[in-house]
């Protein structure tokens, strides 16, 4: 889930030590350095760092430099370097966090679905819910992945199909299909959400231009689009995996 409260990022602040520590001797103070922090506080710095840079993603709708994540989370920027090598990596960490809470949201609803339809509409109303992932996941591809360091990307890459693999273990019994079939389905059915979304995202550039008849034709409502498509995605892909029921 995204941390986004102003209130945990400057408890975070607190939390996290400085990188040095002041020692008195006598009436003057010399500066010691510490050691090298631990997990919990790399972590912590870590979380502070994410903070501040889906604040600053929020503000701007775009991907803010490393000095402006630094100096909202009131750090140095070599600092930001610390944790993350480029800012890219900042955006795929928030990414990965958030497609993982996404996954984890929609698991509960399983039991429940017993038609295509049913899972469109919960599905529909869950990513709706999400809009920075939305975004970020637009611009994975094209953006983010651009400049990642291999094992950053790899390590982004075996993490969400680690996540569709797990999903995919308790949905398949429900739709009555086979674990690789599930995967499948639900590969398609997430690129098919990030495509509509990223058809439709721009379209306002053109809402004042092109007639209105027209600018419905080419930009449909994103959600009732969503859920229709993903209803014969479904509907299609199932009629294939069971074709007697």
């Amino acid at each position: 889930m995204w941390v986004s409260s102003a209130v945990f990022c400057s408890a975070l602040q607190r939390l996290i030590p400085s990188a040095f520590s002041f020692t008195k001797i006598g009436k003057s103070t010399t500066t010691m350095p510490r050691l090298a922090l631990t997990e919990e506080e790399k972590h912590q710095r870590r979380q502070q760092l994410l903070c501040a840079a889906h604040q600053l993603f929020r503000e701007q709708q775009e991907i803010p430099t490393v000095a402006a994540i630094a100096e909202r989370a009131e750090v140095g920027k070599g600092t930001v370097y610390l944790s993350f090598r480029t800012k890219e990596q900042i955006f795929i960490a928030l990414l990965s966090d958030s497609f993982l809470g996404f996954i984890n949201e929609l698991k509960p609803l399983f039991p429940a679905i017993d038609s295509p339809a049913t899972f469109a509409s919960y599905y529909t109303k869950h990513v709706l819910a999400q809009h920075d992932l939305l975004q970020l996941a637009a611009m994975a591809n094209t953006i983010l992945e651009t400049n990642l360091p291999q094992e950053t990307l790899l390590a982004f890459k075996q993490q969400l199909a680690q996540a569709v693999g797990a999903c995919a273990a308790l949905l398949a019994p429900v739709i009555q299909v086979p674990l690789p079939a599930c995967q499948l389905l639900l590969t398609r059915t997430w690129s098919l959400t990030v495509g509509l979304y990223q058809s439709s995202s721009q379209s306002w550039q053109l809402q004042h231009v092109l007639p209105p008849e027209i600018y419905q034709q080419l930009f449909p409502d994103y959600a009732t689009e969503l859920e229709q498509s993903v209803r014969q995605l479904w509907l299609g892909f199932l009629a294939e995996q069971r074709p007697n029921q």
